[in-house]
């Protein structure tokens, strides 16, 4: 959780349309008041790692290590598969 949240001001984009309340639609704090600390629209930055596996075609001759090679050195390298 961020230590301050003097930053994080309820605006009128935290409303719903269709309410005529002026308060965020998830704190339910007015408008210019900050967000409770518990709040989803208070966000910070993570970083995670993702891991995919899928099939491929390979020489039957590849070992492990030719595997590797091929696919992180050559021109099919994991920047290829997106």
């Amino acid at each position: 959780m961020p230590a301050d949240l003097t930053d994080y001001t309820v605006t009128k984009k935290a409303m719903r349309e269709a309410s005529a309340k002026e308060e965020c639609f998830y704190c339910h704090q007015p408008v210019g008041e900050c967000h409770k600390k518990d709040c989803i629209l208070v966000k910070k930055k993570a970083v995670v790692r993702a891991k995919i596996e899928y099939e491929v075609n390979i020489p039957a001759c590849y070992d492990y290590g030719n595997t590797l090679y091929f696919y992180n050195k050559l021109s099919h390298c994991i920047s290829n598969i997106i």
